[in-house]
């Protein structure tokens, strides 16, 4: 590693019951490297890391990664998909759970989360289908 590399050590931010610790290389923003360390993770691990996580930095640096709301253009199955703005995105969405639930009731709604997302998430998606959709289905992949 050269100078301009900095080393930060982390928590996996997959929601699995491993806990892994990692050392993280960036450069310039970057990540150029993520290694599991044996310290301050589980010791069923013994520093070594799942492939998801090994793979992380391709997914975030990938340039056809989505990093903005899609609409569809056009009729459904043939239309065509254009940028959105995040306040477009989200009205959408809310007016159509909106209708649902006025239409059919909050508990015709469910939320599912997923291992690839952070502990954080997963609890920010767990308050919102509680608080805000006022239903109980909420489920996680990893249980599934």
């Amino acid at each position: 590693m050269n100078e301009a590399t900095r080393t930060v050590v982390t928590g996996c931010p997959l929601d699995c019951p491993d806990s892994c610790s990692l050392e993280v290389s960036v450069r310039e923003g970057r990540i150029e490297r993520i290694d599991g360390r044996a310290e301050g993770g589980q010791p069923l691990t013994q520093g070594l890391i799942c492939g998801k996580v090994r793979r992380m930095d391709r997914h975030l640096e990938c340039p056809e990664r989505v990093t903005t709301p899609l609409r569809r253009v056009g009729p459904k199955g043939q239309g065509r998909f254009e940028p959105a703005t995040w306040d477009e995105a989200l009205d959408f969405i809310a007016g159509k759970l909106n209708a649902i639930k006025a239409d059919k009731g909050p508990d015709a709604i469910g939320v599912l989360t997923s291992a690839r997302v952070t502990n954080e998430e997963n609890y920010i998606a767990h308050k919102f289908t509680r608080a805000v959709l006022q239903t109980n289905n909420i489920d996680h992949c990893a249980r599934l």
